[in-house]
């Protein structure tokens, strides 16, 4: 029985069970010849193609026509089951000589220009019952849903003879793949069948837009089905698409599940089943189907609470959520309350998101059963609180390293202190104190370069060219930003953010080992890989400015303290006290004594740069307010004010970057808390450079506007820039091999957990 294409019913039909690939539409017939589309992919496997917009279509007898010339081989159909990859690779290895095109006669309602015919619509024909009942009773003599029945449908067919049509075995795969989906944790407990857009790109008939023919199929197997699941499944059917007696179909679904589940270990379909069942009682306000189902949801979270249903969360959480609603049902007199089993859940719970969701479904029973702004409700919620807490610290007690035990007690900390039980953060504070940096194995990733030394060597050479000490330490005070150009940076941590950390949470420590932030959030983990692109420059222009200041005193001997005083002030220097601390600051690096040096010259640069502000008549003190005591901002405000006014971008990152974090150097703020006491040479003329830079800027204001100008600086070298790309490649290719041996290191993780 064939329909005109031009039909409603057909028009509605048209693409199931296909992809249409539509190419550009050729100009010449040569073109229709050599153009060509790989196979198309349907739901049911691959078909074979004979032209770029000429498919095969399928009559209700289960013959196929095509076009009758084909340049290009046919694709064979791949196998069902086991053997379809084996049979794939067979087939790719078969020289195209070797085949031959054996496609039936060209159907006369398929021209060129045309869409694809598709198969023809399914009509329902008594002699349809028995293939169909034998069918759906194999496929669902487990209880099996979704894509799984695809096969399922396959096999099953595989096994009839003769074979059923095609549109039938359309029929009942659309009959059959629709699977059962239980609502996510945190929502309220439901189980429906699966959103239909994931069946589009199939052509899966929705089920609300199911075609009375399909449905005439349904009502005619309904009673004749011998498999549990299949009775659940026609009649939940029937129920959503509302044919007939819906009260009916419901009930009939609820006791086929539940007779479906019967004697079946607890697993993830067992409770879609019986989710479902629930579900289909409270829609059709069904009491005496409810009890049912409320008696067998308590006996099997019983049965999973005395044995290991807390390590299958997926099947006990949505039981235990459907129990903690309410209801006008009655349950079994001797089950537990939701509140105990929620109590009994919390007490052994250790994984930090579950135990959230325990405390919010507790929370709801307390209040429920205590009622709203009660004394007896405040110690509940506490309780309630305190045991999600221990939920994070029993996490911590089995970790196996210490990293993973200081991320739960952080967890654990974060926790108490938003609710309040300051005391019991303390605890967990002072034992995360315990774990020492040494004890969490941290590896240090280094890289080495080597350089020829003339390439250093130009660099350094202007430092001792001049004959007076002036000019090599106006050079120190007017070198380059120690990190270089910010747009060059973000350039180069480009490549960092495509690597597998970025996957991942990003945990900083400080120098005590202590977490300090973590960073989630793309924008901060680019600022981080900008961060450590910073390191990489500062670290390696700092070591030839500490290298610079050794030679010059070599050369020229230790200025004094005035004769320092006497350059900066020559420079644009406006404090005479600021410019002394800086000179004290590089006798203090002469002597080797780098700690004096930083602790003299680092509260001169926040010193510096809100003397600058208040040149430029910017308001930076705040007023006394309550019993906050009046005081100027801090630095961070003070350098954000400074690069609004134009002090230069490049040095404005780097200033924020080595004085202050979480994800920078922060050395203001450990220096100032004594964590730092062994500062390298090469962080000391970093300070010292930082210092510079800001001691001598000269504040403007005029008609045009205010800013901050920042002394000239010396051109860099071609050699230096060299140099910098060099280490900047090098170093980006350590990161690299770090990816990829990371990449490796969980793949063969993950084929060890197969």
């Amino acid at each position: 029985m064939r329909r005109s294409a031009s039909s409603p019913r057909l028009q509605r039909l048209a693409g199931r069970h296909w992809v249409v690939l539509r190419p550009p539409r050729p100009n010449t017939h040569l073109d229709r010849t050599i153009t060509h589309w790989p196979a198309l992919t349907y739901a049911g496997g691959v078909r074979p193609r004979n032209s770029y917009n000429n498919l095969v279509s399928t009559r209700k007898d289960g013959s196929m026509t095509s076009p009758p010339h084909d340049p290009s081989p046919p694709i064979p159909a791949p196998a069902t089951g086991h053997d379809s990859d084996a049979r794939a690779e067979a087939d790719l290895a078969t020289p195209a000589a070797d085949l031959t095109d054996t496609s039936p006669a060209r159907d006369p309602e398929c021209v060129d220009g045309d869409e694809p015919v598709p198969p023809d619509p399914y009509v329902f024909e008594p002699d349809d019952l028995d293939p169909a009942t034998a069918v759906l009773d194999v496929v669902f003599a487990d209880l099996v849903d979704g894509w799984g029945c695809w096969s399922l449908v396959e096999q099953a067919v595989a096994e009839l003879d003769p074979a059923p049509p095609t549109p039938l075995i359309n029929a009942l795969r659309d009959t059959c793949v629709h699977g059962l989906t239980v609502s996510t944790l945190g929502q309220l407990p439901d189980c429906t069948f699966g959103s239909d857009s994931q069946f589009s790109w199939a052509g899966v008939v929705p089920i609300a837009d199911s075609d009375p023919e399909l449905i005439a199929l349904w009502r005619a197997v309904r009673p004749v089905l011998t498999a549990p699941a299949a009775r659940a499944r026609i009649n939940d059917l029937l129920f959503t698409v509302r044919d007939g007696k819906v009260g009916t179909h419901a009930r009939d679904a609820i006791n086929a599940y539940l007779e479906a589940i019967d004697g079946r270990v607890d697993d993830l379909s067992t409770t879609a089943c019986l989710m479902r069942a629930r579900s289909l009682a409270r829609l059709t306000r069904n009491t005496t189907a409810e009890e049912a189902v409320l008696a067998e949801l308590h006996r099997r979270t019983s049965e999973l609470l005395a044995g290991d249903g807390m390590s299958h969360p997926g099947v006990l959480y949505p039981l235990i959520s459907a129990l903690c609603e309410p209801t006008q049902a009655s349950v079994p007199a001797d089950a537990p309350t939701p509140s105990q089993y929620l109590d009994q859940m919390a007490a052994v719970e250790v994984r930090g998101h579950l135990a959230a969701e325990l405390a919010t479904l507790r929370r709801r029973q307390a209040a429920a059963e205590h009622g709203n702004g009660t004394p007896e409700l405040a110690a509940r919620i506490r309780e309630i609180d305190l045991d999600q807490v221990e939920a994070h610290h029993r996490n911590s007690a089995r970790a196996t390293h210490p990293a993973s035990r200081m991320h739960h007690l952080k967890e654990a900390i974060q926790l108490a202190d938003s609710r309040g039980l300051t005391a019991r953060a303390a605890e967990l504070t002072a034992e995360m104190q315990t774990i020492s940096p040494d004890d969490l194995a941290m590896e240090v990733i280094r890289t080495e370069s080597a350089l020829p030394a003339w390439v250093p060597e130009s660099y350094l050479a202007r430092f001792t060219r001049s004959p007076d000490w002036r000019a090599a330490l106006g050079y120190f005070f007017t070198s380059e930003v120690p990190s270089g150009d910010v747009t060059d940076l973000r350039s180069s941590a480009r490549p960092l953010w495509s690597m597998l950390s970025r996957l991942f949470p990003t945990a900083l420590h400080g120098a005590d080992g202590l977490p300090v932030v973590t960073l989630n959030s793309d924008e901060a983990k680019a600022k981080h890989d900008l961060a450590q692109v910073t390191q990489m420059r500062a670290e390696f222009h700092g070591r030839n400015l500490a290298i610079a200041l050794v030679r010059m005193q070599t050369r020229y001997g230790r200025p004094s303290t005035d004769d320092i005083t006497g350059l900066l002030l020559d420079l644009g220097a406006a404090d005479t006290r600021l410019a002394r601390s800086l000179a004290r600051g590089l006798h203090h690096f002469w002597n080797e004594d780098y700690e004096a040096s930083v602790h003299v010259v680092l509260p001169k640069i926040e010193a510096a740069a809100r003397g600058l502000l208040r040149s430029l008549d910017e308001g930076i003190y705040r007023v006394q307010a309550g019993k906050d005591p009046g005081g100027y901002v801090g630095l961070y405000s003070l350098l954000e004010n400074l690069e609004r006014l134009a002090l230069d971008e490049s040095w404005a990152w780097f200033l924020r970057w080595l004085l202050l974090g979480p994800i920078g150097v922060n050395l203001r703020n450990e220096v100032a808390h004594g964590f730092v006491c062994d500062i390298s040479p090469t962080y000391a003329a970093l300070v010292l450079r930082a210092a510079a830079v800001l001691i001598v800027a000269a504040p403007q204001a005029t008609d045009v506007g205010r800013s901050v100008a920042v002394r000239p600086t010396t051109p860099t070298s071609a050699a230096a820039i060299r140099a910098l790309d060099h280490v900047f490649t090098q170093a980006l290719d350590i990161a690299i091999t770090v990816e990829r041996h990371t990449r490796r290191a969980l793949a063969s993780v993950c084929r060890a957990l197969d």
